[in-house]
């Protein structure tokens, strides 16, 4: 069972569905009589269309819970019963600027070459 499942289960998730891909499912954060959310057990993801919990197993905690994410991380780790490890870092999102990893916009580069020349402007008749 993935850590998302657990998670939903201890919320009070009655059935939380298997398989590949977005699965529907009743939320269990709000009082749902059809399926407006759905969980990815690949992405370890939730998203609910009616109360707008959405995210990973942290964010879950952080938005149901009120905490931040120590908190959050702590209590995720007595819910699921193991010590949960940090995306690998291959999932991890560069915050780098593309001036700051080498890359520079060929704009950026071009310099005028001689004065500016004055643009025309047509008038429109309305």
């Amino acid at each position: 069972m993935s850590n998302i499942s657990v998670l939903l289960h201890h919320y009070g998730a009655k059935r939380v569905p298997e398989g590949r891909g977005w699965r529907k499912m009743q939320c269990p954060f709000h009082s749902d009589t059809h399926a407006s959310a759905g969980v990815n057990h690949e992405l370890e993801a939730f998203n609910c269309l009616g109360c707008d919990v959405t995210g990973n197993v942290y964010n879950i905690i952080q938005k149901v819970e009120g905490v931040g994410f120590r908190e959050a991380k702590s209590r995720a780790e007595k819910i699921i019963g193991e010590n949960l490890t940090p995306l690998p870092k291959e999932h991890r999102i560069s915050r780098k600027l593309p001036e700051q990893s080498g890359i520079i916009s060929s704009r950026r580069k071009e310099t005028p070459t001689g004065g500016s020349t004055p643009t025309s402007r047509r008038s429109r008749n309305v």
